[in-house]
Order: C-alpha cells, then sequence, then structure tokens
C-alpha cells in the first residue's frame, strides 16, 4: 500500500518544504493588481466586462470572487486558492508523466516542474501568478490530456467526455486555449478510422 503512494507523498513533502522556504518570494512585483481587483469589483456586483476592463478568461475571476466570498477578501485567501491550484497542476503532471514513464521518474519530472513553475521568485509563478487566468488554463489543459490518453489506452467514452470538458473550462479562462479544442476531435477521428480496437465505436460523436 505504501509502495503506491510513496511518490505522491515525496511529491507533496518537497510541496510544503517549497512554500515554507520560497514563502518570501512569492510577493513579486507586478504592474497591476488585477488578480485581485477583478474578484474585488465583482463582489462589489459590478459586470465584468462592462464595469470591469478584462481582456482575459471570465471562469478563474469568479472562481476566485467565490472564493473571497467564503473566506473574506485578503491576501492569504488569495495564495491559497493558487496553492490549491498549483497542487492539482503538479500531480497532475505526476499523473501524466506516469503515462509514459516509471513512477520514480514521474516523480523526479514533478520535482522539476515545481522547481521551476510553482517556486519561482520571478513574476511568473503559480502561488502569485501574472495571470491566474493562464495557471487555472493550464492545469484544466494538462488533465485534459492525462484523460486524452486514458482514453486511447481504455475505450471508455468518459474519458474523452471528462477530457472535452476540461478543454471547455481552458477555453472559458483564456482564450488562446481554444486552438487546442481541435485535438479532440481529430484524435478522435484518427483513433476511429486508424486503429482496429475502435471499429464500429462511438466516441464523441464521431460513428464509423
Amino acid at each position: 500500500m505504501f509502495n503506491k503512494i510513496k511518490h505522491p507523498l515525496i511529491i507533496l513533502l518537497f510541496f510544503i518544504i517549497g512554500c515554507f522556504i520560497f514563502k518570501d518570494t512569492f510577493f513579486s512585483v507586478h504592474d497591476v493588481p488585477r488578480e485581485l481587483l477583478i474578484p474585488k469589483g465583482i463582489l462589489e456586483g459590478k459586470i465584468l466586462y462592462k464595469e470591469i476592463y478584462n481582456f482575459y478568461g471570465a471562469l478563474p475571476y469568479y472562481i476566485v470572487a467565490l472564493f473571497f466570498k467564503i473566506f473574506k477578501l485578503s491576501t492569504n485567501a488569495y495564495f491559497s486558492i493558487n496553492i490549491i491550484n498549483s497542487l492539482f497542476f503538479i500531480f497532475g503532471i505526476y499523473f501524466l508523466a506516469n503515462q509514459f514513464i516509471n513512477k520514480k521518474y514521474a516523480c523526479l519530472t514533478t520535482i522539476f516542474v515545481m522547481c521551476t513553475a510553482i517556486f519561482n521568485a520571478t513574476i511568473f509563478n503559480f502561488i502569485y501568478p501574472y495571470s491566474i487566468c493562464y495557471t487555472f488554463a493550464l492545469s484544466a489543459y494538462v488533465y485534459s490530456i492525462l484523460f486524452l490518453v486514458k482514453f486511447y489506452k481504455k475505450n471508455d467514452d468518459k474519458y474523452f467526455t471528462i477530457s472535452s470538458i476540461l478543454l471547455g473550462f481552458c477555453v472559458a479562462s483564456k482564450n488562446e486555449f481554444f486552438t487546442k479544442t481541435q485535438q479532440n476531435g481529430d484524435f478522435n477521428y484518427y483513433r476511429i478510422n486508424y486503429n482496429g480496437t475502435a471499429e464500429n465505436k462511438n466516441y464523441g460523436g464521431y460513428v464509423e
């Protein structure tokens, strides 16, 4: 039992230690306090895109606003939701990597990503990101790819559906991810037409 959870526990331990070691580096100098002011404006009843200027997707700001409504508007609450998102991201990296390499190397890959993307003293980190829309979308995209791989391996429609829903979350967070939506359709078409195990099966709307 321990061997099954050993590597995720190592990742979690590294993450907790990293949060304590680098906690003072998360206060990066930003050009605008947008990521806090937009959720604050939503809580005050202002209309996004009409009364609040924004050129990113709306969904992450509403999620953060809901989080602030529950736990009150504060920098600590903002850090907390980004820490939660960071955990989702790094475990997504681990599970995705483990689809192609063994648990040991998947763990090492995750720790490397953690050091470069999470605990980064520059403006681009997950704890106090320049854009929460991008970090939220990136987390969802990792899981979208993970479920797409599972769909390929297990021939189960539910994985394709989950992957597509997560892609929708990406687009609602960062508009540029719209270009990624074609991957599921192309992958699905290839899966049906060039893999004999998918013959006469319906995957996400494509029927042979």
